[in-house]
């Protein structure tokens, strides 16, 4: 009797053995291409048959993803806090992850003129002399004949700095623009004035240069938005970017 047990045992320990080795599989290889840093929760290798989640956060604006396992476009979901969700199951074979952008924004962009005025930004303190480099300082962004890319002029103490940016900074600060009503301030009835200083605002609306100011905007709310595109600018100015200077 005992013995008998003991075979049956046996046989069902084999049986376990046999199905988790089924279960588990072997682990094969994803192949990241050289992006594996832009995946949450990615690893090397996986076991075939095993359920990969993965979060790519990286996420730009104006910016469609694709995603495509060995050439297969892949379905995603999103979740605000995590970004985009993709998922598959392990296949039995070393597979390639890869992702594909395209600038959502790029029908736009082309039909920037190079030269064009997109954001016109100009601060000046009243009561400091004209000819002083201290009254007066700007951020003036146009479009290039790259449509990714466009140049903004920097106007401070008496000397005007040229970078080359991404085209996103127009489209950052038009967003700010258009969805805080800053676009209506030349329609307000006894706006709201800054003391102390000017601060002039145009931008490019698709047609034509618009212009709004400091001397009628919107209640507090509107030298907080102007600080906004303001700062909005010059976070995209990087030094490895600079093109060159000139005196005024």
């Amino acid at each position: 009797m005992h013995k008998r047990i003991i075979a049956i045992m046996l046989a069902v320990f084999m049986l376990m053995g046999i199905f988790s080795g089924c279960i588990k599989g072997e682990k094969y290889n994803v192949d990241y291409g050289g992006a594996k840093w832009l995946y949450k929760n990615a690893k090397d290798s996986y076991f075939a048959g095993q359920k990969v989640k993965l979060y790519f956060d990286m996420i730009a604006t104006d910016t469609d993803y694709s995603f495509y396992l060995d050439g297969e476009k892949l379905n995603f979901d999103y979740d605000e806090r995590k970004g985009f969700i993709i998922e598959f199951v392990m296949p039995d074979h070393d597979v390639k992850l890869e992702f594909e952008t395209v600038n959502s924004m790029e029908r736009y962009a082309e039909s920037y003129e190079s030269g064009t005025v997109l954001i016109d930004y100009s601060s000046k303190e009243t009561g400091v002399p004209t000819n002083s480099p201290d009254s007066y300082y700007a951020l003036v962004l146009q479009a290039t004949d790259d449509p990714y890319t466009h140049e903004l002029s920097v106007y401070d103490d008496g000397v005007c700095r040229v970078y080359s940016v991404s085209c996103y900074a127009y489209t950052d600060c038009y967003e700010i623009i258009t969805v805080n009503g800053v676009d209506k301030w030349s329609t307000l009835e006894n706006g709201a004035s800054l003391d102390g200083t000017v601060i002039t605002l145009k931008f490019f609306d698709g047609e034509k240069l618009q212009s709004v100011s400091s001397d009628n905007m919107h209640g507090e709310d509107g030298e907080v938005l102007l600080s906004v595109i303001r700062s909005t600018l010059q976070d995209y100015i990087d030094e490895a970017n600079f093109i060159g200077e000139k005196k005024l």
